[in-house]
């Protein structure tokens, strides 16, 4: 069993090493191993996906199950138009 403050821990670990792999990636534009199309997109994916980590557990979305549902959806048809204007 784990204690309760491990997860929020783990989270932002999580967190940033999400983020030291969005700056590999950028980088990775820079010196040329990546478009910047690419690039970009994967940023923002990476981007949306810490968002979601931080409104679950961060702002107790967790358990509102409702609500939840609902900013999944948001997030989903946002993050989904934001990588097709980018890859356009």
């Amino acid at each position: 069993m784990t204690k309760p403050h491990s997860r929020p821990r783990n989270v932002y670990i999580g967190l940033v090493v999400v983020t030291v792999i969005s700056l590999a990636v950028a980088c990775g534009a820079a010196h040329g191993l990546l478009t910047a199309r690419v690039a970009a997109t994967t940023a923002t994916v990476l981007a949306f996906a810490k968002a979601r980590f931080v409104v679950l557990d961060f702002m107790e979305l967790r358990h509102a199950a409702r609500v939840r549902s609902y900013f999944d959806a948001w997030l989903a048809v946002v993050c989904l138009g934001c990588a097709v204007l980018l890859l356009r």
